[in-house]
């Protein structure tokens, strides 16, 4: 269902010419998907923690992570990022963030391939989903992985200031290193600040689409071709349109 996006439920089953696809027919029929979908539950209400915020598909997302982890983890050229699930129902940690492509909805930070494949998440439950000493983002990027090379927030503690507030032309760099931990700001058209537990500061030759070669510090484009993972599981989930009007409540986490 999610490779054919017909506009209603009732078109996956429809003997219309045009949009008919015998294999859902055979599999189960129309009445009965809609019967299970209607009933599906995922969780005991005699058993279960109802002070957590995600007790309804708890099962489901530990189940599906813990088999993804026991079955394939690569330990390189991962994307961590944070994504926005479509969400305009009533819900107590629904998120607002204008800058997203989908302003309401829930809030997930994801570990990725770069094709896509999703090998870890954490759904934000506002305060209290990660506590860490060192603080949310680092408890976030401990528990999802530990060798990273992110970008920056200028005013993140104990940043090297020296760096992070000189003033660079284009194409210079500034550097600091602690230990294994390399900061860096570079100006391209605008300042880009990165941290990496992974690079070295060295340069690459990088040729732009339109044959322009350009030298680069080799952890910005290890970031850009390796930074595609997360929106690309935002284009699969997008094409599972139906959900929208026949999911309710923790139901949708379940076909995302």
């Amino acid at each position: 269902m999610g490779y054919l996006k017909f506009p209603s439920l009732g078109t996956y089953w429809s003997k219309f010419e045009i949009d008919f696809h015998p294999i859902f027919g055979k599999t189960i029929s129309r009445h009965r998907y809609e019967l299970i979908l209607r009933f599906l539950c995922f969780y005991d209400p005699r058993s279960a923690d109802i002070s957590d915020r995600l007790h309804k598909i708890d099962n489901v997302t530990k189940h599906v992570i813990n088999n993804i982890q026991t079955k394939y983890y690569p330990k390189q050229n991962l994307s961590l990022d944070e994504s926005m699930m479509l969400w305009r129902g009533r819900l107590s940690f629904r998120q607002y963030i204008p800058s997203k492509a989908h302003k309401y909805g829930i809030k997930f930070y994801e570990l990725c391939l770069s094709d896509g494949f999703l090998l870890n998440f954490i759904i934000y439950k506002r305060k209290g989903t990660v506590i860490d000493e060192n603080g949310v983002t680092f408890g976030i990027v401990t528990k999802l992985i530990n060798l990273v090379v992110e970008t920056l927030r200028k005013n993140r503690k104990d940043n090297p200031k020296e760096v992070l507030n000189s003033k660079l032309k284009k194409g210079e760099v500034s550097h600091a290193q602690k230990g294994n931990i390399h900061v860096i700001k570079w100006r391209d058209t605008r300042d880009v600040s990165m941290i990496s537990s992974k690079h070295k500061l060295d340069f690459e030759n990088v040729v732009d689409k339109f044959g322009r070669s350009k030298f680069k510090p080799n952890m910005v484009v290890d970031y850009n071709t390796k930074m595609y993972g997360i929106d690309r599981v935002d284009q699969m989930s997008a094409t599972i349109k139906y959900q929208e009007k026949v999911c309710a409540g923790m139901l949708k986490f379940f076909f995302m």
